[in-house]
């Protein structure tokens, strides 16, 4: 049985009235979307800021001051940036984190928050996607692009053990949110692409794809 074989993109037919009209409008609807999801995130952003600082406001300027909230929370992160950034900042910022890892409840969502935010962003080289692969998930024939964050040994109760591969999918177009699986090594594809490669064909709905997804030999 022979593999179906990718035909090359026909010339796009010449386009009536009608036809120019909906390109047009569907051009401005993919202009829009990401338009009108920004507005919403930072609107949501916004107002759940400005609520939680209006009371103090409010009280002290005797009216409520919209998006004031907001531009306290800008300049805030801007000041732990600073404080990060200087000796004593970062002894006042590792006193709070330590108080936070030592609350259980609290301990464990900020953990694993500073972790997801550290890989990322790169702040924490140790804990960076390490590579790309290419897992049959959710079922075997179907694949999906997920990143390396670990390798642990799983020991069976009988007494053999295995090598796991964790390994993280995101779920665009939020790349914080995703699954988390582990495989056994003989089950994962590594791609030949960088891992902002990786992120940006994860993340762009395979928009954003190289022509050839390369396999290379695991070496690590």
């Amino acid at each position: 049985m022979t593999s179906p074989s990718f035909q090359e993109p026909r010339a796009p037919k010449p386009q009536g009235l009608w036809g120019g009209v909906r390109s047009i409008f569907i051009q401005g609807v993919v202009l829009t979307i990401p338009l009108v999801f920004t507005y919403w995130v930072f609107k949501l952003f916004l107002g759940s800021v400005d609520g939680f600082l209006r009371p103090v406001y409010d009280r002290i300027f005797g009216r409520h001051i919209y998006g004031l909230g907001f531009v306290s929370a800008v300049v805030g992160v801007f000041v732990l940036g600073l404080l990060a950034r200087n000796l004593v900042g970062k002894m006042l910022l590792r006193g709070v984190e330590w108080l936070l890892l030592n609350i259980p409840l609290v301990r464990t969502v900020y953990h694993a928050a500073k972790q997801l935010m550290d890989a990322f962003s790169g702040a924490n080289k140790a804990l960076i996607f390490r590579e790309v692969l290419l897992v049959e998930y959710p079922r075997l024939g179907m694949y999906s692009v997920g990143f390396v964050t670990n390798r642990v040994k799983f020991e069976r109760a009988d007494g053999g053990s295995e090598p796991l591969v964790n390994v993280y999918i995101p779920h665009p177009p939020n790349p914080t949110s995703g699954m988390f699986i582990l495989l056994p090594v003989a089950q994962v594809h590594p791609l030949d692409i960088s891992i902002e490669e990786g992120l940006k064909l994860v993340l762009s709905g395979g928009i954003v794809s190289p022509t050839t997804l390369t396999g290379r030999q695991d070496g690590s």
